[in-house]
C-alpha cells in the first residue's frame, strides 16, 4: 500500500511512540526525552487533542503571543505505520511569512531517504491548492540540505535567505507557484 496523507489521530498511537523513541521530530524541534515519550504513550489522545487545537495564541520569540492561523496536523502513514507529519497553515501571518512559511514537516529517520520527503510535501501542496492556496511559502535552514532538495524538487524557488529570529542561523525561503506548477 502507498504511502498517504491523513488527519492526525490516535488510531497511529504506537507506530508514532515508536518514531518518538527513534527521535523523530519535526522542523527544528528538539527530539523528545524519554520522560515526555511516556506522557505522551499514557495520554496519545490528548496529545493529538493538543497538537490540532485551533484557538489559542502562538508566542513568537520575543514574547510577543498572537492568534493562531487556520492550520491541520497529518501524518504520512502505510497501513497503521507512522513514517511522517506536516502541520499545513492556510493563511500567513506576519511572522510565518518570514519564517515557517505554510507548511512544515519531517520524516521519522528509519524511513529517512527513501522519497518520503518529496512525497509528504507534494501532498502537502495538494491539500494547500484544495484550500485555495495559489503559491506556498515553504522554508527550512540553510544548512539543511535534504530538506532544500525536497523543497526544489517540488518546484521551489528560493526567493532569499533571512536571519531565523529564533535563532539558529540563516533560513532559505523558497515559493511553490501552485497555480501552474
Amino acid at each position: 500500500m502507498p504511502a498517504s496523507l491523513v488527519l492526525a489521530s490516535p488510531a497511529y498511537a504506537k507506530s508514532y511512540v515508536e518514531a518518538l523513541r527513534e527521535g523523530f521530530r519535526r522542523g527544528d524541534r528538539p527530539a523528545r526525552k524519554p520522560g515526555e515519550i511516556a506522557k505522551i504513550e499514557a495520554d496519545f489522545e490528548a496529545f493529538v487533542a493538543d497538537m490540532t487545537r485551533q484557538t489559542g495564541d502562538v508566542e513568537l520569540p520575543d514574547g510577543t503571543l498572537i492568534p493562531k492561523v487556520p492550520f491541520d496536523v497529518f501524518f504520512l502513514v502505510d497501513g497503521d505505520v507512522f513514517i511522517g507529519e506536516a502541520s499545513v497553515r492556510y493563511r500567513m501571518n506576519d511572522f510565518l511569512l518570514q519564517i515557517g512559511g505554510h507548511a512544515g514537516y519531517g520524516i521519522r529517520p528509519s524511513f529517512q531517504n527513501r522519497g518520503y520527503g518529496k512525497q509528504i510535501l507534494k501532498l502537502v501542496l495538494e491539500r494547500l491548492i484544495d484550500r485555495g492556496v495559489e503559491r506556498a511559502l515553504i522554508t527550512c535552514y540553510d544548512h539543511n540540505t535534504a530538506s532544500a532538495k525536497v523543497i526544489e524538487a517540488n518546484g521551489g524557488v528560493l526567493e532569499n535567505l533571512i536571519d531565523d529570529p529564533r535563532g539558529g542561523g540563516k533560513s532559505r525561503r523558497y515559493w511553490i507557484d501552485l497555480k501552474n506548477p
